[in-house]
């Protein structure tokens, strides 16, 4: 064997396991009994099944038979990853290694995730450049966090005609003077980069083809702005989360399909606008809002309330924890968000107390619903001063049989309900606390989320399918105690009143 291959083979090597000793009999018979069907098959399709191993096993391949051992020198997907267990000079080496043996004349998709040190700035640079000669048509560049960060060549900008997705995470991005945009250029995704308002207009604007946009934890936007001017007629995906954009987001896309805005801050309602968005399937409403709940300008939120009135006819609305406990403090000051013709909505929540209102509130303007999906997820216990918790402070135990009216969509529309997590939703305890304590404490919890599920049984007329689904034990609950806990909850929820006569209800575990 070559010494290319030597080296790859021991760069990539595994620790042995145990010989195993046959007599000449069996290893006979086992030989006879297993053919091996899969070297009969084409080397273009094993080519293909080689390209969704990871390298280290696609280069142990090439040792299996004198067929297999080029075979993963011509995969597509070069999948090269530095958190595998490598040192940086075995990293580079191996690297460098094994795109110099690399025989394929085009790559389908290139991946480098890379904890970049400035002195194999030429290597990388080597190993995009390689990429791009190949033809590269998904290129995904991650060069982790906390390290130095990659200054991205100009080559990327002007030799990659061919780029159908583009990924960048941690690196500085800098558009050459003479950028004339990616002609094919199907999915962006920019994640922790810092971009200006020029920057990012000038890269969109350039991808005429444009149908998936996502944004991750980038700064250094003023405004970010999608308009028909930009020739985004494409445009059907559109992700922001974690971002700064200090005064504002305006968007006017009219066949965008779904929107997602999560952990966003610095947004200012006077230069929000979500207009134009006729087609729109899904929204994603995470935003992290901070409140001074004694402040006048906070009794209604001018951003959650803009939001709420340009989504009003989305089909399916998602909503966070920190929106909820928004919606909260107005339905506990008797202010109302917008009606909306929503059929699907979807609450990330832990059932906290302060989050009770919220969802009352969203059922109450929902008058079409026939989906609701609740997915029970890990919440933040928002700080309330005294004096708040005094004026408005209700009984979170009896919060749903305290509701004097009813909701439209329970009693006309509301059809399919899904409760995901059901027992979960990050519960902890103090790991001094006796067992019993945890366990009784577990139980207190799960108090909220039975009384939501007697109240919808209860209230639902036309409700046809609950389906609930738990999926784990929970660390501190014994193996023998989990089975009884599960079965007693189970048959407690099927044997509350059900108002709709064709209600079924399933209980799944995971």
């Amino acid at each position: 064997m070559d010494g290319g291959y030597s080296y790859l083979l021991h760069a990539v090597k595994k620790p042995k396991r145990k010989k195993r000793y046959y007599s000449n009999q069996s290893r006979k018979t086992r030989a006879e009994n297993k053919v091996d069907q899969t070297s009969k098959l084409p080397e273009p399709l094993l080519v293909h099944i080689l390209s969704f191993l990871p390298i280290r096993d696609a280069v142990q391949t090439s040792v299996l038979s004198n067929r297999w051992r080029n075979l993963c020198t011509y995969i597509e997907t070069l999948d090269l990853d530095f958190q595998l267990g490598f040192t940086h000079v075995g990293f580079v080496n191996f690297t460098n290694r094994w795109l110099s043996l690399h025989k394929g004349l085009k790559i389908q998709k290139f991946r480098l995730c890379f904890d970049f040190v400035k002195e194999y700035a030429a290597d990388v640079d080597s190993w995009i450049d390689f990429a791009l000669r190949k033809e590269v048509q998904e290129l995904d560049l991650n060069f982790l966090e906390g390290g130095r960060k990659y200054e991205l060549p100009e080559s990327i900008f002007c030799a990659s005609a061919n780029l159908s997705m583009l990924r960048l995470s941690f690196c500085i991005l800098k558009l050459p003077e003479g950028f004339k945009g990616f002609k094919f250029l199907k999915r962006l995704s920019l994640s922790n980069i810092e971009l200006t308002n020029k920057l990012i207009e000038k890269l969109i604007c350039g991808c005429l083809l444009l149908e998936e946009f996502e944004m991750v934890g980038c700064v250094g936007l003023n405004r970010l702005r999608i308009l028909p001017s930009m020739n985004l007629e494409r445009l059907k995906r559109l992700a922001i989360h974690r971002c700064w954009i200090f005064f504002g987001l305006e968007i006017d896309a009219p066949n965008l399909l779904s929107l997602s805005i999560s952990e966003t801050v610095g947004l200012k309602s006077a230069g929000y606008s979500l207009r134009n968005m006729s087609s729109l399937n899904y929204a994603y409403i995470g935003l992290g809002f901070c409140f001074e709940w004694e402040s006048d300008e906070c009794k209604s939120n001018p951003i959650l309330e803009v939001l709420l009135e340009d989504l009003s006819h989305t089909k399916a609305l998602e909503v966070g924890s920190p929106c909820i406990q928004a919606l909260s403090l107005w339905e506990l000051r008797n202010l109302r968000p917008p009606i909306s013709k929503r059929k699907c909505l979807i609450l990330q929540t832990g059932l906290k107390k302060w989050e009770l209102p919220g969802i009352a509130s969203l059922l109450r303007t929902s008058p079409d619903l026939e989906i609701l999906v609740i997915k029970i997820v890990p919440t933040f216990h928002p700080n309330f001063d005294e004096e708040f918790t005094q004026r408005y402070d209700f009984d979170k135990g009896r919060y749903w049989e305290s509701l004097k009216s009813s909701f439209t969509c329970l009693v006309h529309n509301l059809k399919h309900v899904k409760l995901l997590d059901f027992m979960g939703g990050g519960l902890g305890s103090s790991i001094d606390s006796s067992h019993s304590k945890v366990v009784r404490s577990f139980l207190n919890k799960q108090e909220k989320k039975i009384k939501l599920v007697r109240f919808l049984l209860k209230n639902a007329l036309v409700l046809e399918k609950m389906a609930i689904h738990i999926f784990e034990k929970p660390q501190f609950m014994k193996v023998e105690e989990w089975p009884k806990l599960l079965l007693e909850v189970t048959q407690n929820i099927l044997a509350f009143p059900r108002a709709s006569s064709c209600a079924e209800v399933l209980v799944s575990y995971k």
